[in-house]
């Protein structure tokens, strides 16, 4: 049965200090992505309401 720690045992310690920044970075990208993603999405939604709902919009 593998423990928690069965990473310690594949990759030294070295490796696993090299990959970590490595994640942080990947997770930060992905993030800056998503969020561009959602922005644009949303503003794409916000627009096209604006187009079908413009009586209602100007009110």
């Amino acid at each position: 049965m593998p423990s928690c720690s069965a990473l310690a045992w594949k990759y030294s310690l070295v490796e696993l200090m090299a990959a970590y920044p490595l994640m942080i970075l990947g997770g930060a990208l992905a993030m800056l992505a998503l969020t561009k993603w959602s922005m644009s999405r949303s503003d794409e939604h916000h627009q096209n309401w604006m187009q079908s709902n413009y009586a209602l919009a100007t009110r």
